[in-house]
């Protein structure tokens, strides 16, 4: 999570001897379909993403005041490592099965991706693991 994603961006594209990416903004809720502690969420985001050979490392700055997870965490913990993201063949079933071990979704939500739409959610286990962790998968899955 970062204050200032262009700045940010730009220093890493250059750290890394690469082309920075094109910076994204996700939609209202109306589009993402977000719930951020069981309410709609319309918290939006710039988002880009660096991917290298085996690992992406993505950037996020909220914008504005409205409540999302992202704010809610670059508010209380500042800049930094917000999460680490796992693809799931099976996004709904592991989320069900986290959620039964007391892992609830904290945010979670969808975005337009061909062939398919993705789907996110964040699981707060900084108790047991020290940190996020994010599912990553394909809405139906």
């Amino acid at each position: 999570l970062v204050k200032d994603i262009r700045k940010t961006a730009k220093k890493w594209a250059e750290f890394l001897g690469v082309e920075m990416p094109e910076i994204s903004m996700t939609g209202k809720y109306e589009e993402t379909h977000a719930v951020y502690r069981g309410e709609p969420c319309n918290g939006q985001i710039y988002q880009v993403c660096f991917d290298l050979a085996n690992i992406q490392i993505e950037f996020i700055e909220p914008i504005g005041e409205e409540p999302s997870y992202w704010k809610e965490c670059l508010d209380r913990d500042g800049e930094g490592l917000h999460h680490i993201a796992f693809r799931t063949e099976s996004c709904e079933k592991d989320l069900a099965d986290l959620e039964s071990q007391g892992y609830p979704a904290v945010q979670q939500g969808e975005w337009k991706e061909e062939p398919k739409n993705g789907r996110y959610a964040y699981l707060d286990m900084q108790d047991s693991l020290k940190c996020i962790i994010e599912l990553v998968g394909h809405v139906g899955e």
